[in-house]
């Protein structure tokens, strides 16, 4: 099993329990991540909380990944992952406080290649995926920085 992993990161001028509110809520996603089309969440921000993601690239290829809610620390950390069987998929959502009005939003995704057969058949190298994706995570945390800074 081949993983890919990606983590990036901005500073944001919102408090550090501002930016996790907005980030820790899935249901904003579509607020700042281009990829995601709609989120369906069965249930309060709590440990074990499911939410599916459905996600499109190049406008033809659709995704969908349900992961839960396995680590919760507001207003620090959450963490999602697939379930065992399921093709593996990990996302980390950090905030550290840098002060009373500035934080550093950290955004990890670490998946199995196999996720990827979702939109193609021919699976491309990690590090073209890292390229290709993590341009599209960069632009997704700016647009995160703009977003959260506007409320």
């Amino acid at each position: 099993m081949s993983r890919i992993v990606m983590r990036h990161d901005v500073i944001i001028n919102k408090p550090a329990v501002e930016v996790f509110r907005f980030t820790s809520d899935t249901m904003n996603d579509h607020l700042w991540r281009s990829e995601v089309a709609k989120m369906d969440v069965k249930g309060d921000l709590a440990l074990g909380t499911e939410m599916t993601e459905y996600a499109t690239f190049f406008r033809f290829f659709h995704t969908e990944a349900t992961t839960t809610i396995v680590k919760l620390d507001p207003p620090k950390q959450i963490v999602v992952e697939t379930k065992p069987g399921d093709v593996w998929l990990k996302c980390l959502r950090e905030v550290e406080s840098l002060g009373e009005s500035q934080s550093r939003y950290t955004y990890e995704l670490s998946f199995d290649a196999q996720l990827l057969k979702q939109v193609t058949p021919i699976l491309p190298p990690a590090f073209m995926v890292k390229l290709f994706y993590g341009a599209i995570i960069d632009n997704n945390m700016k647009k995160a920085r703009r977003v959260i800074e506007a409320l």
